[in-house]
């Protein structure tokens, strides 16, 4: 309603100037997903031994050199807007948190996990800015997305709940993803 009161009141140049301020306050929402920098008490870029203070973790094996995973114990205890996780698996690449992989359970009712899926997104968006569709990289994948910030990339995968694998939110540090492709 601002938006329309002012654009009553504003001339030609003021429209431009209108249409660079909304240019910017769209950044500015691609940006704070930079603020962040991670999910929940998980930073990007935080060393092994910072996580180990703050979570309980296990280091599990992992056929790739350049990323060490481990699991989070007790996923549960951090929420993603009010829903419990399946699992929280973290990768480091140089002792550095690198990428977060989210796995929220999806062999729920499909009303349920609808409701579930689009309060979630919703709450990123809000935060975050608008999602942008992404080709699904699996065929167990039924459709993709991500946000984009300077520093950081959210992506979701809304999964087929008949391969035992939950929907999943992946946080990755794009700086420390270009250190791992060295």
């Amino acid at each position: 309603m601002i938006l329309t009161a002012v654009n009553i009141k504003l001339n030609k140049l003021g429209l431009v100037t209108l249409f660079i301020s909304l240019v910017f306050s769209v950044n500015a929402q691609q940006k704070s997903i930079d603020v962040k920098y991670g999910f929940n008490k998980f930073d990007l870029g935080a060393t092994i031994k910072h996580i180990q203070g703050i979570a309980t973790i296990s280091k599990i094996n992992s056929d790739t050199d350049n990323f060490e995973y481990y699991n989070v114990k007790n996923p549960s205890t951090y929420k993603l807007f009010n829903v419990s996780p399946k699992s929280i698996r973290l990768g480091f690449v140089s002792n550095m948190l690198t990428v977060i992989y989210i796995e929220i359970e999806n062999a729920i009712p499909v009303s349920k996990r609808m409701v579930q899926v689009e309060n979630m997104l919703l709450g990123f968006e809000k935060l975050y800015g608008g999602w942008e569709e992404t080709e699904p990289e699996s065929p167990d994948i039924i459709f993709s997305q991500r946000i984009v910030g300077e520093r950081t990339v959210i992506t979701f995968n809304c999964t087929k709940a008949k391969n035992g694998m939950g929907d999943i939110f992946t946080y990755y540090s794009i700086p420390l993803m270009e250190l791992a492709d060295k």
